[in-house]
């Protein structure tokens, strides 16, 4: 009578240790702030008060249209209401003393009121003929000269605010559940191995349904201008942290109908465990469920055995 023979398998004996869920994803470097410089208004540029390229104040005049139709118009608006205001003034003593009707007081009162809301429309016509720096940041390339005649249509110029930068990228929707605000990430950019840090600050409310997939938002630091906006970035995401699980070999992973499961030894026989990981890389898996410190895991062999056979361990070792 032929004797089965016995499978020889190579174990580890598993050990809790600290394991990071990480998740590698794609990103685009954005500025914090960014417009396109246009004039509300049709005009012909006198003033490009900047340098292209150079960094600007929030406030700073950058462009100026011509004006001095205007200008003009506003000194004649003041003259008219100094004469406006000083007979207003005069029937307003008058009246006190009945040396004027109530309607010519009235009278001298609205043209005083309307002179004001002239001049006050003539500034505001100024305003929209000037362009103000709306927060610090760097300006690009211009595209008029001065003398130029531009409208609302016409782009002068693009500032960015580039310190700091958002970082924006997308994870898909089984790992949505790790992206928090707070949460810190990290990031290279081209070619280049320096690595960079940022915080996320913001998530959309929902998933994307046409791509199934979270849109969030970091606030990256970018004092000495290295980082660029449009860049392509690589993300190595923290999704989450476990203070004590079991990193297993990926071999070491059986698949079966709705889930995962291992193969141990217990009293020199092979038993089976139902388990659940959540990392996975080409070597390696993270057991969250189905494991505890000291079981003897079978990672080698698991095609000869069978549950409640007898296996006899050729070597064991334990999991760093």
């Amino acid at each position: 009578m032929n004797r089965q023979r016995v499978p020889v398998v190579e174990v580890l004996v598993v050990q809790p240790r600290p394991a990071d869920e990480m998740a590698d994803v794609v990103g685009t470097l954005l500025p914090a702030e960014e417009v396109e410089l246009r004039p509300e208004v049709p005009g012909k540029i006198t003033e490009l008060n900047f340098s292209e390229g150079s960094f600007v104040r929030k406030g700073q005049l950058l462009v100026k249209l011509k004006d001095d139709d205007i200008e003009a118009q506003i000194k004649k608006t003041n003259l008219q209401l100094d004469m406006a205001e000083k007979d207003e003034f005069r029937k307003r003593k008058l009246l006190e003393i009945q040396g004027v009707s109530q309607e010519e007081y009235d009278a001298a009162l609205q043209l005083v009121n309307t002179l004001r809301a002239d001049r006050d429309l003539l500034k505001a016509r100024i305003d929209q003929m000037r362009i103000y720096a709306p927060f610090d940041g760097r300006i690009g390339l211009r595209s008029v000269s001065p003398g130029a005649y531009v409208s609302p249509s016409n782009v002068i110029a693009t500032l960015q605010q580039t310190n700091p930068m958002k970082l924006e990228f997308s994870v898909p929707e089984r790992l949505a559940s790790g992206v928090t605000v707070g949460k810190n990430v990290q990031f290279t950019v081209g070619d280049s191995k320096a690595v960079f840090s940022g915080r996320i600050y913001a998530t959309e409310p929902g998933i994307d349904p046409s791509t199934r997939s979270l849109k969030a938002r970091a606030l990256v630091s970018n004092p000495e201008g290295k980082l660029m906006s449009g860049s392509f970035a690589r993300i190595n995401l923290l999704l989450e942290h476990f203070p004590e699980a079991f990193v297993i070999p990926a071999q070491a992973l059986v698949p079966k109908l709705n889930g995962q499961m291992v193969y141990l030894v217990e009293k020199g026989r092979c038993i089976s465990s139902d388990v659940d990981i959540t990392m996975r890389t080409d070597s390696s898996v993270v057991v969250t469920r189905g494991l505890k410190t000291g079981d003897s895991l079978i990672i080698s062999g698991l095609l000869q055995v069978r549950v409640n056979a007898p296996v006899n361990v050729m070597r064991s070792g334990k999991t760093n």
